[in-house]
């Protein structure tokens, strides 16, 4: 069997979901065949066996992109058409998942197609990547059911695979001292920090910081604020609403850092927060892959209360009313004088997620 991970991403990692796609392959290379295809490649996934897919650049940048894609992939297949018997592509965005579904259907090529699917886009790209897959993954009980009630037919092919996440950065700081940490990174070392590590948007929606800024004078001054993720103007909007309460001094604002340093930044806090709204698109599917660090970290957790998100953390934190900051701000001092409940399950590693989707694989005789 072989597989390969088709992306329109272009390498090194710029996003989580950079991040996401590359630590998956990665695990999947240690037990399959496994390709990633993508824009560009660096140095940095060098580990993992890759395909550059020349770009058309006269094109318009995403239509571009997915002609490209289109191209590159019907000559690939056709170059030998037996060989993709034995293929399956895992695909995560919906603009390549239509061009694999469309080929197999107008050409008859014998592959197997996989959705890495993390969310619903309520439009017909649904449609085409639930009935055109042989198997969809999902990343919440939450957003499998949203996919069945919508398409019955769908039962039997949809699994829910949870995870991943590195263990061993976390597991080399478990010892570190925080006021080391504090004093490597420039955190406040005599304060009591929550915080929030990650993009502050998602699909150009508000994650919920002025929630949590917003707690901040709901709290006595012993405790402080950080959040690390702002890109663009995002630290002066959050500046201004900071300095509106009367809490400058207690709250820090961070740019994104890379990502082999979000495991300092959380083991640095004494509670970090999942601040999520109460927003159609967190309701339903907005399932955070930051829920395997956090819960790898070992850091005591605050959590919005979201049934997409108490599927995993339900009991291993404590849960707040989404966009309340009073309530935010009970949460937190209850997590601060609670110990965490720290994952060191192997069923949230990438390798037992990697284990997982070949398992179904294997086992799965739809094609």
């Amino acid at each position: 069997m072989r597989l390969l991970y088709l992306t329109m991403k272009g390498y090194p990692p710029k996003t989580a979901d950079h991040v996401y796609v590359l630590q998956l392959c990665r695990a999947l290379s240690k037990i399959a065949d496994t390709t990633l295809v993508v824009r560009t490649a660096s140095p940095e996934i060098a580990d993992v066996k890759t395909i550059e897919v020349p770009m058309v650049t006269k094109l318009r940048r995403r239509f571009g992109r997915t002609l490209s894609f289109a191209w590159w992939f019907l000559r690939f297949v056709r170059a030998d058409r037996e060989r993709c018997r034995d293929c399956v592509f895992i695909v995560n965005d919906f603009n390549l998942m239509m061009v694999v579904v469309a080929f197999r259907v107008l050409f008859r090529f014998p592959y197997r197609i996989m959705t890495d699917m993390h969310l619903m886009t309520d439009s017909f790209k649904d449609t085409l990547a639930v009935r055109g897959s042989d198997y969809v993954l999902a990343t919440s009980k939450t957003l499998a059911g949203a996919i069945e009630r919508k398409f019955p037919s769908a039962r039997g092919k949809v699994h829910v695979v949870y995870g991943g996440v590195d263990y061993a950065p976390y597991e080399a700081l478990r010892d570190t001292d925080k006021v080391a940490l504090r004093r490597e990174l420039r955190l406040p070392e005599n304060k009591i920090l929550f915080g929030y590590i990650g993009y502050f948007k998602v699909l150009k929606m508000e994650k919920g910081i002025h929630t949590m800024v917003e707690a901040l004078p709901h709290l006595s001054k012993e405790y402080a604020l950080v959040c690390v993720g702002a890109r663009r103007n995002e630290k002066e909007i959050y500046g201004v609403q900071a300095a509106s309460l009367g809490v400058t001094a207690r709250s820090l604002i961070i740019d994104a850092q890379p990502h082999h340093v979000v495991p300092k930044y959380l083991r640095a806090m004494d509670v970090i927060v999942i601040p999520y709204l109460n927003a159609p698109h967190f309701r339903r599917y907005g399932f955070p892959m930051k829920v395997w660090e956090y819960l790898a970290s070992g850091v005591p957790i605050v959590y919005a209360r979201l049934p997409v998100i108490e599927e995993v953390l339900e009991g291993k934190g404590v849960a707040f009313k989404p966009g309340d900051p009073v309530s935010l701000a009970e949460a937190v001092q209850k997590a601060a004088s609670h110990p965490a409940h720290p994952s060191r399950e192997a069923e949230y590693s990438w390798d037992a997620k990697a284990q997982r989707i070949l398992s179904i694989l294997q086992s799965d005789s739809a094609v």
